[in-house]
């Protein structure tokens, strides 16, 4: 366990011979036990922990904990000689071979690890702290990878408050704590509520967080995806339960961009095509800019479903007047900046949007309505739909039941 193996590292530090301590992590082994069953996944890991224990050398120090994560002390080697044997585990774990009813699973792994010896200033405790940091590292590049460093982690402050949020995020997918709340958007030509928007909020310690921050941090992980998938899921609920609304979802540039999520989220579709119709898929005008063609494909497949498509943060630096044309949209969502600031360019931007739109009869929807006067603005600009605090701020379901 960790409390023996940080005895076992004292005694080796206390010695001021060199080595390194390893923290290795199989990739994504959640998935082993979600589709196989954790007394499968518990087999397999004990394969695999024995595997381990095979490929280590004597006197070096293997301690399993924490389900899929391992400490390994590599004792009396330098810094080369511990980037090899990682670099052989990276290499050999994903050969190790457990087969199931004609399956076979195997798993990658991500390896964080500090070299250390006599000029080391850290004690066991920050040692294995340290090597937790350079694991997030590693997960960070995109896992499957190695991240070693000398004597400590750079920055270690900044790469323990990502590794924090990380385990935050992932614990709260895992445990649905990731919920939506939605925000109502209003239908300008009779001042009704024509749908709303599920936004992503986080719960932390009891409260119903409404900072984006957990967001930022989910995309830097590559968790966005699964975030996406939630509220997607969330979202149809929420449709199932109340038969007259209609829902918009967001789909993240990552999502848009990686082939078994869109077929997961299609998937989802086909299975709900009865909802389809009152949910909208929002995605981001840069997103569209970015892969145009993919954009344009998984909008066709999608529509096959019956839901609709509204283009976010349109009208800032990336507007492409052929990338609009090419893209089957039923919503056009003005960039909230244009709003913010009423000078008199921002005022003219607006009118040549909502022109465009006009032309290309996509209905505009302008965020960040927060005042009055930026609600009078749009009306005199023609824009379709308002949505911001003025309107109202995003609240769980509960509190517009009544509404």
């Amino acid at each position: 366990n960790r409390q023996e193996f940080t005895r076992l590292l004292n005694q080796h530090l206390e010695s001021g011979q060199p080595g390194i301590v390893l923290s290795i992590d199989l990739d994504h082994f959640k998935r082993i036990n979600d589709r196989y069953g954790h007394s499968i996944g518990d087999q397999f890991l004990k394969h695999l922990t024995l595997e381990l224990y095979n490929m280590i050398a004597p006197g070096d120090r293997l301690a399993h904990f924490g389900g899929d994560e391992f400490l390994l002390l590599l004792k009396n080697r330098n810094l080369e000689e511990g980037r090899k044997e990682a670099e052989r585990l990276l290499r050999h774990i994903p050969a190790i071979h457990f087969p199931h009813h004609g399956d076979t699973l195997h798993v990658t792994c991500s390896i964080g690890g500090i070299y250390f010896d006599h000029e080391t200033q850290l004690s066991a405790e920050m040692l294995i702290s340290h090597t937790d940091a350079t694991l997030f590292e590693a997960k960070r590049r995109g896992r499957n990878r190695l991240a070693l460093f000398a004597h400590a982690m750079p920055d270690i402050d900044r790469y323990r408050k990502d590794a924090e949020w990380m385990e935050r995020i992932s614990t709260a997918i895992t445990h649905k704590a990731i919920v939506p709340v939605l925000q109502p958007i209003l239908r300008l030509a009779d001042d009704a509520i024509s749908h709303y928007e599920a936004l992503a909020r986080l719960w932390l310690e009891d409260t119903l967080s409404d900072s984006g921050e957990f967001v930022l941090y989910a995309e830097r992980f590559g968790l966005i995806g699964e975030i996406d998938i939630a509220m997607l899921e969330a979202v149809l609920e929420m449709l199932t339960q109340h038969p007259t609304w209609v829902i918009s979802s967001n789909l993240s540039g990552y999502t848009l961009s990686n082939t078994t999520l869109k077929n997961h989220i299609c998937d989802i579709l086909e299975a709900n095509a009865t909802l389809a119709s009152r949910l909208i898929l929002e995605i981001t005008e840069s997103t569209a800019i970015d892969e145009p063609n993919d954009a344009k494909r998984f909008i066709e497949r999608a529509r096959q479903f019956g839901c609709h498509f509204a283009l976010d943060d349109f009208g800032v630096g990336y507007s492409s007047l052929q990338t609009l044309t090419q893209l089957d949209v039923d919503y056009l969502k003005i960039d909230g900046s244009l709003l913010r600031s009423m000078h008199s360019e921002n005022k003219e931007l607006l009118y040549a949007v909502q022109g465009l739109a006009d032309a290309l009869q996509i209905p505009t929807v302008a965020e960040f309505v927060d005042t009055e006067e930026k609600l009078e603005q749009i009306r005199r600009v023609g824009i379709n739909y308002a949505q911001g605090y003025l309107i109202g701020k995003p609240q769980p379901i509960e509190q517009w039941l009544d509404k």
